[in-house]
């Protein structure tokens, strides 16, 4: 059974909402690294704070991580049992991205995992991050997963349809 889940992917591929959905599911405590390591004007938290933060999750059996960050991705790799990598084209992303910024500032949808305080806007870096993902990003992440042998690795294109009885 999942016990110590990740999940990565692009801006906009649906880890908030999936990793929420597995937290209730399992009833696992849920940890969104934008929420963590960025401070509410979206610039990342200092590495050593970063590391501090990251202490707190990694000492647990059970919980489900999303979120990508460089700094850390290794050392969330090596723990987690299940890694679930959502691979959506960019176009998509772009589209989600868009979405979820109009249904949250109309107040229509919960904006999950995002900096508490922070205001719910695209900012021009995000923009680039999302047009590199699938140039760049993802093949590193790629790499990191495939170089750590013995973890259940799940690649989807569709996270809402995930049978969450597959985790068990």
């Amino acid at each position: 059974m999942a016990k110590r889940i990740i999940i990565l992917g692009g801006g906009g591929s649906g880890k908030s909402t999936l990793a929420n959905r597995i937290g209730s599911y399992f009833n696992y405590p849920v940890y969104h690294l934008d929420s963590l390591f960025l401070n509410t004007d979206y610039r990342k938290k200092d590495l050593g704070e970063i590391e501090k933060i990251s202490e707190i999750f990694m000492e647990k059996d059970c919980a489900v991580v999303e979120g990508n960050y460089r700094d850390t991705l290794r050392e969330r790799v090596e723990w987690a049992d299940t890694i679930i990598f959502i691979d959506i084209p960019t176009y998509m992303q772009y589209y989600r991205v868009f979405k979820r910024m109009l249904l949250t500032n109309l107040k229509i949808q919960k904006r999950y995992g995002k900096v508490d305080g922070a205001k719910n806007i695209v900012q021009w870096n995000f923009i680039k991050w999302i047009y590199g993902w699938n140039k760049e990003y993802k093949k590193m992440t790629l790499e990191i997963i495939n170089s750590l042998p013995g973890k259940n690795v799940m690649i989807i294109n569709r996270p809402n349809r995930l049978d969450l009885n597959t985790l068990k």
